[in-house]
């Protein structure tokens, strides 16, 4: 099985998806995820509250998301292939960054990584930011960003909209389930936030 996601040269060449969130007020939202020119590329639905399935225009299962809750540690985020969570299609893992690393959010790891050092892929933050980037391992190279828009008629709409910015030559299903992931991490923080009040 080849996960292998070419990183390009060429910076200039960029891709820009927009991501949004209808009924994020509600437990049964779906995010829909188009290109500029509004064409649907991929959507997401849940299928249970820890997992979540991103799927072709036409409905077909590409990649599973699917969140290992623990009880001692942090939360550990698998993506499967396909719609199942058996151990034979798990692709990535990935789980929060040491809280030493400040601007550093997430880790992520091929399944072929073993040791898992380093990382494949970090999702990182800066203060201050509405921003994310997502970097290929330690490196200084920035394969994608995520920006909120944020939109007063959107918000009243019970929408949330993203722009998604990815500047690399990779899978852009893998990149969007980079999304999803720190998506429900945030999702959990804040739930674990609100519990704690």
């Amino acid at each position: 099985m080849s996960i292998q996601l070419p990183l390009g040269d060429d910076t200039n060449s960029m891709t820009t998806l927009v991501i949004t969130k209808i009924g994020h007020f509600f437990k049964n939202e779906e995010e829909i995820i188009t290109g500029t020119d509004g064409n649907l590329l991929f959507f997401v639905t849940k299928s249970k509250s820890n997992r979540r399935i991103l799927r072709d225009p036409n409905g077909y299962p590409l990649l599973t998301i699917y969140e290992h809750q623990k009880w001692f540690s942090m939360d550990e985020y698998k993506i499967f292939k396909g719609d199942s969570i058996d151990q034979s299609n798990l692709l990535w893992t990935a789980n929060a960054s040491s809280m030493f690393e400040f601007s550093s959010i997430m880790d992520v790891f091929a399944v072929t990584n073993m040791a898992r050092k380093p990382c494949d892929f970090k999702i990182k933050k800066k203060s201050f930011s509405e921003s994310y980037y997502f970097h290929s391992g330690y490196s200084d190279v920035v394969v994608a960003k995520i920006k909120t828009i944020n939109k007063l008629e959107n918000f009243l709409k019970g929408k949330q909209t993203r722009r998604l910015e990815i500047f690399q030559k990779v899978d852009l299903s893998f990149i969007v389930s980079l999304y999803v992931v720190l998506d429900m991490f945030e999702e959990t923080k804040g739930q674990s936030s609100a519990g704690g009040d």
